[in-house]
């Protein structure tokens, strides 16, 4: 798969992966830094894993190859005053063995 071009993602984000979930809580793993992305803000009607209706706050655009499934923690605008860590409500893609392969992470 093709790597999206570094001037679309001028941004860059903090991703902790949900590893997993069971009687005692969520687990995520090691924080990963300086993920080359694209972030959106905007308020837009999104479907969780459930299919429930739910309000994304920003859009992540980021490589197919980022590990952020659904409940992944992910920090945008580090350093600044806007500043935030939100969850990954659901994601979506495009995988293509030539072009470039992105996915959208659609956050709290």
């Amino acid at each position: 798969m093709a790597e999206i071009p570094a001037y679309m993602t001028p941004h860059r984000v903090t991703v902790e992966p949900l590893t997993g979930s069971g009687g005692m809580g969520e687990t995520w793993g090691p924080p990963v830094s300086d993920v080359p992305a694209m972030v959106e803000e905007g308020a837009l009607l999104v479907r969780d894993a459930t299919g429930a209706e739910t309000v994304s706050s920003a859009r992540v655009h980021c490589s197919w190859d980022v590990d952020a499934p659904p409940g992944s923690n992910v920090t945008v605008w580090t350093g600044t005053a806007k500043e935030r860590t939100a969850t990954v409500v659901s994601t979506a893609g495009a995988p293509h063995p030539t072009l470039p392969s992105w996915q959208t992470l659609n956050l709290t």
